[in-house]
């Protein structure tokens, strides 16, 4: 095998990255010149839509309980 293939279909703020991240390719090819660098602006664009670092904490959205009792969820 002499490369690899990666392809996925996304829905949503991950979806939203990664037009974010291909609009850059198209615009400035320059600026995606490696595998290193495009990490790094996939996530930046990650974290600026909110997927990664901008998320609210989960336990502002999920309560757990079971058999009566609440326990934390941090």
């Amino acid at each position: 095998m002499k490369g690899l293939f990666w392809n996925y279909i996304s829905v949503g703020i991950d979806a939203k990255a990664a037009y974010n991240f291909h609009s850059l390719r198209e615009a400035r090819p320059w600026a995606a010149s490696g595998r290193l660098v495009n990490q790094a602006w996939y996530a930046y664009f990650s974290c600026s839509t909110g997927w990664f670092c901008a998320a609210p904490p989960i336990s502002r959205k999920v309560k757990l309980k079971a058999r009566g009792v609440l326990f934390s969820v941090t």
